[in-house]
């Protein structure tokens, strides 16, 4: 299958991923790929149209996560993001989208990856959930959604709500189930992404980034036990692995 070079690029994501190891990954599948840097630098807006585009995220934050309203305000000029705040990942991605297509017409052929610490959420059932991945151009992979979206084991839950009635510290209740699902900043986070970033790649090629095979890593996890079994390996089904190679 021939693929265009994949541009990468960081919006302030987790320390713990690497992405010239998610690059010489994908080098040894064949898919070559370069790194652009901070993707809000690579714009090379001036100083007028950065904080138009930073007050428009701005308006992307959750105010409510059990209603489908987003805040209006500003912010300061200042691209750096705290992982603890919420952002409607329609309405952020749609900002994003804007500027890409105006300033990199020119790559459009080309697949483009944001990776950010930006917790992007989607709206349904009645209540926003955190993602791992939303899928475009730019495609955007949360480092911060990687601990967040996928559930936990369900006895963590139970346990949880015990612990904060008892007034007791989470972290003894993290140290319980250490290993059972992925942290900030986990040594694990750069070999999980490798197998977001070929969902993303699969999408941009073929319409379809999910695999029905539970253990290729296209699979789509739900379950954080899930993410550490099949995306940490990073390996595609005989099926997928055949397009690659066609």
């Amino acid at each position: 299958m021939n693929i265009n070079p994949v541009y990468l690029y960081s919006d302030n994501p987790s320390k713990s991923l690497n992405i010239h190891k998610v690059i010489e990954s994908l080098a040894k599948l064949n898919i070559h790929s370069e790194f652009k840097g901070n993707f809000f630098e690579y714009l090379k807006l001036n100083s007028n149209e950065q904080q138009v585009l930073y007050n428009e995220i701005s308006q992307t934050l959750i105010e409510d996560i059990e209603r489908e309203k987003y805040r209006l305000g500003t912010i300061s000029a200042n691209p750096n993001t705290n992982n603890k705040v919420l952002y409607d990942g329609f309405l952020f991605t749609g900002v994003v989208n804007k500027y890409f297509m105006s300033n990199l017409h020119r790559s459009l052929n080309n697949i483009h990856i944001i990776f950010t610490d930006r917790l992007l959420c989607t709206f349904e059932n009645k209540r926003y959930h955190a993602r791992v991945i939303l899928m475009g151009q730019p495609t955007f992979i949360s480092t911060s959604g990687l601990v967040e979206a996928p559930a936990k084991p369900r006895e963590y839950y139970f346990l949880k709500a015990q612990f904060i009635a008892a007034g007791k510290k989470l972290e003894q209740l993290d140290e319980y189930f250490s290993g059972q699902y992925v942290k900030y900043n986990d040594p694990k986070t750069t070999d999980i992404l490798v197998s977001y970033t070929l969902q993303s790649i699969f999408y941009e090629l073929t319409g379809k980034p999910f695999c029905s095979n539970n253990k290729c890593c296209l699979f789509n996890s739900h379950w954080q036990k899930d993410v550490l079994e099949i995306q940490y390996k990073a390996k595609l089904c005989k099926q997928h692995q055949k397009l690659l190679d066609y």
